[in-house]
This record gives C-alpha cells, structure tokens and sequence, in this order.
C-alpha cells in the first residue's frame, strides 16, 4: 500500500477506497511502514565508503583528472502542501509552494545524504551553509577529495565549482563546442556533475508523491522524502529493471576529440591534497587542454 501510494501520488482516501480498509487502518499503517523506512534510511542513505579510498571506476577514463571527485551536489524543490499562514514562506523562485532539498550522490547515482524540511523560499547557498555546517550526518570529503558544485556554490575545499562568466550547461555548447581552456573544462564538469541531475530526474519518474506530495504535516512530508530517498538507494543498489538509468555522462560528443589527452604522459606536476582547490581545478583545466 505504502509503494502505491508513493509510486503512483495517491492520498490517504485513494488508499482506503483502494485496498478497501478505513482510512484510520491505512494512517495508521502508512505511519508505520513510513518509520520503519525512516530508520533504514540511515543505513542505506550514506557512502559505501565513508573514507573515499577509491576512484570510481566511471571517473577511470578521465585518470588522472578528476581522481579527486566523490560526487556532486545540488538542490531540488520538492512541491508539498502547506496551510495558509505559512504559504509565503514555501513559495519558491519558480512560484510554487516547496522544500528546497539538497541532496548529495556519488558518481553511481546513489544518495549519499539527504536535507529536507527547508523552505521553499530558502536560497540554495543558505541550505547549503547550514547543511555544511550543522548536519552531524553529512559525509564531508576528506583533504584531496571534492564534490562538484554549480556555479551557485562558492569555490572552496572540498567542493569545486566551473569557472564563473563562461559558458557551463550542456545545451550552451550545442551549436558550439567549447573553444578555450575553461570552457574545455566548464563542459566536462557539467558532464560530470550532470550525474545529480540525472539522480532527481531518475528519483522523481519512480516515486511521483515527489512530483506533489497530498496533504500531511510538514514533518511528515519531509518523511516521505527521505523514504522515496532510501527506496531510490535500494532499487539501484538491487539493479531494479524498472529504473530508467542511463550511462552518468549522457551524450558526451566532445569527450572523444577533447579527452584525447586523457591519461597520456605529461609533464604537469600532479596535484596533490595539500594545494588549495582553485589550483586543483586550474590543473584539470590544463589537462583536459592537451598542455603537455
């Protein structure tokens, strides 16, 4: 009752006509099975491996280069149902009422971890900050390993984002490719950090509640979440037919002629954990050119 519900957005008095129970058996046992995935959550909503000691094997083709990523982040506006007094609060940029989530996965389309419960009003930098700073849960990349962030996050340790005032999204460099050495660099992140997107894309197809979740409390909403959340992690780690996952990179028509370099002997000293972030991303950036 619980994956219908979640799969195919249905209220409660869907589910009680449904299943032909009362609507206070399937409150109830909707709350039930909700908790319960709520504590295995914790166990499947985190890295395989908490330390980052490998590469992952589809960042391979790209060696040396972006040796040092362990995933990407970003937000999603999940719409939810709110009373009235605190509607303003929930609209979005978009104009729809939300949470804004941040989600961080790996480059397998896993959720590593998951906020929920921001404000749909929120700015993206201000969940991220608090995310980062607060959550006691958050995987944090250990010195010489980065998430890939959008131009919205700022460059700092850890977290590596393309380079500003140059073109970045995919769809700019359909009738044009990428010219110079950061907009060489620019495509191949967003082809990098486009898993993420992909994830929420993936995420959303399978459970639709996250496409309008009926109304509950705002902590129960924010439940919801986290468990389609943990059901996503438990279908892909399962090899599920039914997820509609495609290969991380997408179409990739300049991987080939740019990325010719890739893995060849160079000269370049390689980076290592102790430089800073922006010299990191000012190496790659070289590499990807062909400077060797």
């Amino acid at each position: 009752m619980f994956l219908w519900a979640c799969g195919t957005r249905q209220c409660q008095r869907q589910m009680s006509d449904r299943f032909g129970r009362s609507q206070d058996t399937v409150s109830r046992k909707f709350g039930e099975v909700l908790d319960a995935l709520l504590s295995y959550a914790h166990t499947i909503i985190r890295p395989r491996d908490p330390s980052f000691r490998s590469v992952c094997p589809k960042l391979q083709q790209f060696s040396p280069y972006f040796d040092g990523c362990i995933g990407a982040i970003d937000g999603t506006y999940i719409p939810v149902s709110v009373i009235e007094h605190a509607h303003d609060d929930f609209i979005n940029r978009k104009g729809f009422t939300s949470q804004n989530v941040l989600a961080v996965c790996d480059m397998d389309m896993r959720f590593t971890f998951v906020a929920t419960g921001k404000r749909g009003a929120a700015h993206d930098m201000a969940v991220f900050r608090e995310v980062v700073n607060n959550s006691d849960h958050f995987p944090h990349p250990p010195p010489g390993k980065y998430y890939l962030v959008d131009s919205g996050y700022p460059l700092r340790e850890g977290y590596m984002c393309p380079y500003r005032k140059t073109r970045y999204h995919l769809k700019q460099f359909d009738t044009k490719g990428p010219e110079n050495l950061h907009e060489i660099f620019n495509y191949h992140h967003s082809c990098l950090r486009n898993v993420v997107e992909r994830s929420f894309g993936v995420l959303k197809s399978k459970w639709q509640i996250l496409k309008g979740i009926p109304f509950y409390p705002m902590e129960k909403q924010s439940k919801i979440i986290v468990a389609c959340f943990a059901l996503h992690n438990f279908a892909m780690d399962n090899k599920e037919p039914d997820m509609d996952v495609h290969d991380v990179f997408g179409e990739d028509k300049y991987l080939c002629r740019l990325g010719q370099q890739i893995g060849s002997t160079h000269n370049w000293l390689a980076a290592t954990a102790d430089d800073d972030i922006g010299t990191v991303r000012d190496w790659i950036a070289a590499g990807l050119y062909g400077f060797v």
